[in-house]
């Protein structure tokens, strides 16, 4: 089955939504012969900053020698993104292959009238899923770097048994799905805790601190805080990147570069760094050298990313409220440091998120916003969006434009060359754009 096709089965599955719950990957993944147990793994989980620790984590464990998995989700252009192995995504012809036997074992699991594991329809989620834990196993990966979908306990990830787990942050997101609290929200993720395994977590508010203490001692977990066993120092920083030192109860990385604008990667950074010293000390081979050149190769498209000039385009796919602040604080930086003259917001939002405190703190840094619709059947549409955004835009520039290449167009046309086009929300309209810049104006990347 073509590449092209497996992708278009497995966005097929999506018609039947998210349903949590481990009976179904178990089952897919025992068809399959438990490819997750194949390997160590290392498990994310978190609100904000998954991504990046997972990447720093797989770029400074491949410099470390080992041959390395890497799983994250959503993609920004193409699905292959996913799934890689020392930085390079899955082959087509591997997705084709993989894909095809999961696709078999996925309609025969559904198809079942009778047994244990009849009628069983896996998710979207589910059989990408089980594809990545397979073709690590065929790739022979010595470990792989896993990032929690949505929650934790119950998300499909969370069969794999973890050298450590690792709890970035929490703040309310997916309240429908996950709970209305922080509390129930960090309950939820520190169900990836496993009994007697490492947990480290750079959690802030204190009642999700508690909770994931609380579980940690009850799984007689050994537990790592962030913030009491890691300081941060800020050096300098240009457009291409930022120099720190990151200091443990280890070791004095006195000079480290990462190429990822935003001061909150300096806690992603830390959050590496003290994963790493307690891989260490499970028994990988990890030195200071290794998070070194880690840290400095790990990249992260549509993350706080510039492409361009004249006018430049920051990309950044914050689509919950405390990403948005974040985002926004560092707006508020790169424009005073670059001298940017005037902001260019372009704004697209899933239809289950919650776009007035997403959208409300990046207003402040805009000049202009232009409204468009991620192409994602769970976008939220134009139509609805206008009311809301028309009462929290009086004073500010305001354009609703359906198609993102005809706000992106329509934006660059009128921007001026000291000017800067924010694009953000929406990892699918970031991923979008990110595309039509490549293809429209040679960017690499």
């Amino acid at each position: 089955m073509p590449h092209q096709d497996v992708q278009r089965y497995l966005e097929s599955l999506a018609r039947f939504g998210m349903h949590f719950g481990l009976d179904r990957i178990t089952a897919l993944l025992k068809e399959l012969d438990d490819p997750h147990l194949a390997y160590p793994a290392i498990h994310v989980a978190g609100t904000n900053g998954k991504g990046s620790v997972c990447k720093m984590l797989a770029c400074i464990l491949q410099d470390a020698g080992y041959r390395t998995g890497l799983y994250v989700s959503p993609h920004l252009e193409r699905f292959n993104e996913r799934i890689s192995v020392d930085g390079s995504e899955i082959p087509d012809r591997d997705l084709e292959l993989i894909g095809s036997e999961v696709k078999s074992l996925v309609e025969q699991m559904a198809g079942r009238r009778s047994g244990p594991q009849s009628g069983r329809q896996c998710t979207y989620f589910e059989a990408t899923t089980a594809l990545a834990f397979e073709y690590f196993r065929k790739a022979d990966v010595d470990v792989a770097v896993i990032e929690a979908g949505l929650g934790g306990r119950l998300d499909a990830t969370n069969v794999v048994d973890p050298l450590l787990s690792v709890i970035t942050n929490i703040s309310l997101e997916h309240t429908d799905v996950l709970g209305k609290t922080v509390e129930k929200i960090a309950a939820e993720k520190a169900g990836i805790i496993k009994p007697k395994r490492p947990v480290v977590t750079g959690a802030w508010d204190k009642k999700a601190f508690d909770v994931i203490e609380k579980t940690a001692r009850k799984k007689n977990a050994p537990f790592h805080m962030m913030q009491r066993e890691v300081r941060r120092r800020p050096k300098s920083w240009d457009l291409k990147g930022q120099w720190f030192g990151i200091y443990t109860d280890r070791e004095a990385y006195r000079e480290l570069f990462s190429p990822m604008l935003g001061e909150f990667q300096l806690q992603n950074a830390a959050m590496a760094v003290l994963s790493s010293e307690v891989l260490a000390e499970e028994g990988l081979r990890i030195d200071a050298e290794h998070i070194r050149k880690g840290i400095a190769s790990a990249r992260l498209p549509g993350r706080m990313e510039i492409l361009g000039s004249k006018p430049q385009i920051l990309l950044d796919s914050a689509h919950n409220p405390d990403a948005a602040r974040k985002a926004a604080s560092e707006m508020a930086r790169l424009k005073r440091k670059a001298g940017w003259e005037r902001t260019h917001l372009v704004f697209g939002i899933l239809g289950d998120k919650d776009m007035a405190n997403v959208l409300g703190p990046m207003l402040h840094e805009a000049d202009t916003l232009t409204y468009t619709q991620p192409s994602s059947d769970r976008a939220l549409p134009v139509e609805k969006a206008q009311k809301g955004l028309e009462k929290m835009t009086r004073g500010l520039g305001l354009s609703i434009v359906s198609r993102p290449q005809n706000a992106l167009h329509a934006v660059l046309k009128n921007a001026g060359k000291k000017d800067v086009v924010w694009v953000t929300g929406s990892m699918y309209l970031v991923g979008e754009v990110r595309g039509l810049l490549k293809k429209e104006r040679n960017l690499k990347g």
